[in-house]
Order: C-alpha cells, then sequence, then structure tokens
C-alpha cells in the first residue's frame, strides 16, 4: 500500500514554463503511476528518514521537463533496463501488473513525441524525468514513434 498523508511533497515549479499542449486525462494518469510507485518505493524503506518526493518542471525550449523523485528504495541496477517491458515488475504478488511504467512510458513516447528516462541509487531513491515538445507533434511525427 501507500499513504501519501506521511509523505513531504515538495514543488520546484519553474514559473517560465506556461501551459503545454497535452491531453490532461494521459498525463494524470502518468504522474498517478509515477507517484504511487514513489510512495510504495518510500514505504518499503526500513529507516526513520521522512519520505519526500520531489515534483520539478523545467523549460528547456522546445520541450517541457518534468522530473518525479523520490526518496525511498531505489530500482536495483539490474532491473533498470527492463522497467518499461510490459509485465515486469518487482512486486510480484504484492498487487504489482507490470503494466504501470509501460503504460507511462507509451503516453510519453508514442502518444506525446517525448522521451522519458530513469536513473536510480539502490537505498537512495529514484529520478524519472519525462521530456515533451511543448509544441503539438504533428501525425507524421507521432507515427514516426510508434
Amino acid at each position: 500500500g501507500f499513504d501519501f498523508k506521511s509523505l513531504q511533497i515538495v514543488h520546484e515549479f519553474d514559473p517560465n514554463l506556461g501551459p503545454v499542449p497535452v491531453i490532461a486525462n494521459e498525463v494524470e494518469q502518468v504522474l498517478l503511476n509515477l507517484l504511487k510507485n514513489a510512495a510504495q518505493a518510500i514505504h518499503q524503506r526500513d529507516d526513520d528518514q521522512e519520505g519526500r518526493i520531489t515534483l520539478r518542471t523545467r523549460l528547456a525550449p522546445p520541450w517541457a521537463e518534468v522530473q518525479v523523485e523520490d526518496n525511498g528504495v531505489g530500482i536495483p541496477p539490474s532491473a533498470l533496463g527492463r522497467i518499461f517491458d510490459p509485465f515486469f515488475t518487482s512486486r510480484l504478488g504484492q498487487g504489482g501488473s507490470g503494466l504501470g511504467l509501460h503504460i507511462v512510458h507509451n503516453i510519453i513516447v508514442e502518444m506525446l513525441a517525448g522521451t522519458i528516462d530513469v536513473a536510480s541509487q539502490p537505498g537512495q531513491g529514484t529520478t524519472f524525468t519525462i521530456i515533451i515538445p511543448i509544441v503539438t507533434p504533428t501525425a507524421a511525427e507521432v507515427e514516426r514513434n510508434l
């Protein structure tokens, strides 16, 4: 399970980044999956460190950058290359379907013509970095990413 009430949520939003042309439901699904995973990773810690999730935005024309960073248990290096694969889960038997990050990847890369990267240090936490175009991609650009 996960509980956001016990976590410190930090916002570091770039005031120069205005609205980005995306479909709100898609971005909500991406952020919900990343936040849920972050909360679960934090609650897996076995120390008394305060749980923290940092949400960052940054304008880097012609891109918008979004980061979701946590101080959870981190992702083992052996798993990093597979986390976006369908049905890959580190929580087998604990409610993990292995589809959350696969869906996140598909939305960012295929629907929004962006990129998603992950950096993680076991025992320290994980940072997901999403980069999406500020301008709406053409149908041809979206098609090229499929």
